[in-house]
């Protein structure tokens, strides 16, 4: 009977204890399907939805001055007789100042030195005639958004400042050499392209091309003082 009695016990205990550690509260369940909540993006950061390049995305729209060298190739269809233009083939120096009025518009003037000289052909007696323009440009540049290498487009008016030198020679049949020295300064066109290629944050090599359309009415003859003008340099951004 004890033995009974003791065995009815043990049970009644463990049921009891069993309902007790059921019967407590449990805290949420966290289920395996269930899905993280992630943070919202933030719209106005340009990072979280474009890739990182490796220049700032303002390249280039900001100002520059530039230096360049190249090479001018005068047209001089008129008003040079009996002188071979080739030779007046020859270096060109000028700078500019790159200024950004829109995200991929800039208003360029700049300033350039070229001079060239020749000797009129043999028929001729010789004599030296050197050619000198001073062109003071203001450019309109459309510069392409693209990531690395920024390819451009523009034109521009300007004044051609220019002088002919000379050493009259009796007989020849150059038309200038009336007086030894002839200038002026005249208004002209110009049309351009190129190429901007960042070297680092604040520097780009750059390359151009030029065309100019300008013509001097002198006392003798007109003046062709056109010409291509292919240069080379280097921008600094500010």
């Amino acid at each position: 009977m004890k033995k009974q009695l003791l065995i009815s016990a043990v049970l009644l205990m463990f049921t009891f204890s069993t309902t007790q550690v059921f019967g407590q509260e449990r805290g949420p369940k966290r289920g395996r399907g269930q899905v993280q909540e992630l943070p919202p993006l933030d719209l106005s950061k340009p990072e979280t939805l474009q890739p990182r390049t490796r220049y700032p995305r303002r390249f280039p729209p900001q100002n520059a001055f530039g230096i360049k060298l190249g090479y001018f190739i005068p047209t001089a269809d008129e008003g040079f007789a009996g002188v071979d233009e080739s030779d007046f083939n020859d270096i060109f120096f000028g700078a500019e100042l790159d200024l950004s009025v829109a995200p991929t518009l800039y208003l360029t003037p700049s300033i350039g030195y070229y001079k060239g000289d020749t000797t009129p052909a043999p028929s001729v007696s010789p004599s030296d005639i050197e050619l000198t323009i001073v062109p003071i440009l203001l450019s309109l540049k459309y510069v392409f958004p693209t990531i690395t290498v920024k390819p451009y487009l523009g034109s521009g008016i300007g004044l051609y400042h220019w002088s002919v030198d000379k050493t009259s020679v009796v007989g020849s049949t150059v038309p200038l050499l009336s007086p030894e020295v002839d200038d002026g300064t005249e208004f002209g066109f110009h049309f351009l392209g190129g190429f901007i290629a960042p070297i680092s944050p604040g520097t780009a090599f750059t390359g151009e091309f030029q065309f100019h359309a300008v013509t001097a009415d002198t006392s003798v003859t007109d003046l062709d003082l056109g010409g291509f003008n292919i240069n080379f340099g280097f921008l600094f951004f500010f």
